[in-house]
């Protein structure tokens, strides 16, 4: 018989599984005449696709050595044993993992979008490098992590390492050259020869190496995405060279000295998101938390952005809270964001980050509290430097995830506005040194401004300020601190620009504080509003105003 071989192993395995004749025809189309012939090594499989077809009926892959049948049984028949990827494909080659600190992840809701995104960039399209970045909580590393549970017979070799301590990048490069290799190469002296030896193994084998929390070797208080040298060059060599693997960052920011990426490049970023609507309803249903009305959870998840971790503090703190308390807090919602103690630390590690130009930018989106284009934001910064840079520092804060682009313009999340205000507002009423600095730097209220949103800035900024002095202070304390201040500026920055002199005359007034015998003169006067105010016995002499507001008798 000239298929006798082949006759016997696929007789063999049918037996060995209980696999009929008529049930085995049936999977593959044919008549059981053929499959009988084939039996009895009279014939074989018309071609070496119809043959690969068996491997799943036979459950081949089930077996200790099932790569090792499948090619028996194809070499039986004349045909070309399985190559690494047609291995991978049929789970036959088993791919060597070393999950390191991948967390375990219960639930992944929605992503569906994400996740063929990365699946096509990464399998299909075999792309050398890429990012997923979003801000904290978004969900980066729970998306990442199924997803490579889930294609991970695409490679022969998967490492997971969390870079949440900040290893050096030799750390990093020598475990990763040890597990893809074997173990069989002695580890380079010098980081360059690291690198290179690492770049032959990607080039060798089919591997993944993710890199969790990458925002951790990057640099705080410069530009987003700026980080250690080490890491650096080997992203550059990893985008930059041919090899069949790839590397996956997470990250809070954006990884800056990314070469060109787009369609058709090996090298692509994911920017996470918030979760759709109906995708963030399941944290509440599948949770068996009713308390909250469909209507309460939509206004919940949009004031958090569809964020899966705020969303996860939200629903568990809140169960150890009374009925009355959770009818206050959603009554008062869009003011109370920050009432979670894990929600508030998760923004303030990514607010620390920031350089000083960005904080002044996004002070200033939280103030505006509606979307504003740069060419607003630049008529607002007081700062010549910071004014000139605003574009940069714009995409600089978009690479962090923290700035969000709308039609019209800029803005923030309400959870990260809401926890901005809040910083502000600590730094103006802080006896810190830079106090004269960050009053003169940012207006507090907008006189200019539409009615509906000065109202606002007085209620959630002004008035907050104001209330906290007076806490402190008792209210003549807290009026002979800002004369302090006051007299304080005018000996040491009387014509300096900026908000400052605005800022106090508009705390004072709309507190009915009586400013006669006041002294503003040679000070510059921004955004003050002036309406309804006496301004008689009060001291302008040489006072330069700006965008302020007078009676309707007077002249702006």
């Amino acid at each position: 018989m000239p298929y006798e071989k082949f006759g016997e192993v696929l007789k063999a395995l049918m037996q060995k599984e209980g696999l009929k004749i008529s049930t085995l025809a049936n999977k593959l189309g044919v008549v059981e005449k053929t499959i009988g012939c084939w039996r009895k090594g009279q014939n074989k499989p018309s071609n070496r696709n119809v043959l690969l077809q068996c491997i799943e009926p036979l459950k081949i892959a089930q077996h200790e050595d099932g790569l090792e049948i499948c090619n028996q049984l194809l070499q039986a028949a004349g045909y070309q044993p399985l190559d690494d990827t047609e291995a991978r494909k049929y789970c036959l080659q088993k791919p060597k993992i070393d999950w390191g600190e991948k967390p375990h992840v219960h639930n992944l809701y929605g992503r569906t979008l994400e996740f063929n995104q990365l699946t096509q960039w990464i399998v299909t399209d075999k792309c050398r490098f890429v990012t997923v970045f979003g801000m904290g909580g978004i969900g980066k590393t729970a998306l990442v992590a199924k997803w490579a549970e889930k294609i991970v017979n695409e490679f022969q070799y998967v490492m997971w390492r969390s870079l949440s301590k900040s290893p050096p990048a030799e750390k990093i490069l020598s475990e990763a050259i040890t597990f893809f290799s074997n173990a069989t190469i002695e580890l380079p002296k010098t980081y360059d020869d690291l690198l290179t030896q690492l770049m032959n193994c990607l080039g060798k084998s089919r591997c993944l190496l993710v890199l969790d929390n990458a925002e951790s070797i990057m640099q705080s208080g410069t530009g987003a995405g700026q980080g250690d040298e080490g890491y650096a060059e080997l992203i550059k060599r990893v985008a930059e060279s041919e090899h069949q693997s790839c590397l996956m960052l997470t990250s809070r920011e954006k990884p800056k000295r990314i070469l060109q990426e787009g369609e058709n490049y090996p090298i692509q970023s994911l920017q996470l998101s918030g979760l759709d609507e109906s995708a963030a309803q399941q944290f509440f249903t599948e949770n068996e938390y009713f308390i909250f009305s469909e209507a309460e959870q939509k206004k919940i998840i949009q004031c958090y952005g569809g964020n899966p971790y705020a969303l996860q503090v939200v629903l568990k703190d809140s169960k150890e809270w009374p009925k009355k308390d959770i009818f206050d807090w959603i009554k008062n919602l869009e003011e109370s964001l920050l009432d979670f103690e894990d929600i508030e630390e998760l923004l303030e590690t990514q607010f620390e980050r920031l350089s000083k130009p960005e904080k002044v930018v996004i002070y200033w989106l939280a103030i505006n509290r509606e979307p504003v284009s740069i060419a607003e934001l630049k008529a607002d910064i007081v700062s010549p430097k910071i004014r000139q840079k605003a574009p940069k520092i714009v995409k600089s804060l978009r690479r962090r995830s923290l700035i969000e682009k709308v039609v019209n313009g800029f803005t923030l999340q309400p959870v990260v506005m809401e926890y901005c205000t809040k910083r502000l507002i600590d730094k103006i009423v802080d006896h810190s040194r830079n106090q004269l600095a960050i009053f003169n730097r940012c207006a507090l209220m907008k006189a200019t401004t539409k009615d509906y949103l000065r109202y606002a800035q007085i209620r959630l900024i002004l008035q907050p300020i104001w209330n906290s002095l007076v806490n402190k202070m008792g209210p003549i304390g807290a009026e002979d601190h800002l004369k302090r201040l006051l007299d304080k500026f005018q000996q040491e920055s009387p014509q300096k620009p900026g908000y400052f002199a605005g800022n106090i005359i508009n705390l004072l007034c709309q507190n009915h504080v009586d400013l006669t015998g006041y002294d503003f003169s040679h000070l510059k006067i921004w955004q003050a509003d002036l309406r309804n105010l006496n301004l008689v016995d009060i001291n302008f002499a040489h006072s330069e105003f700006q965008d302020s507001i007078f009676n309707s008798d007077g002249n702006d």
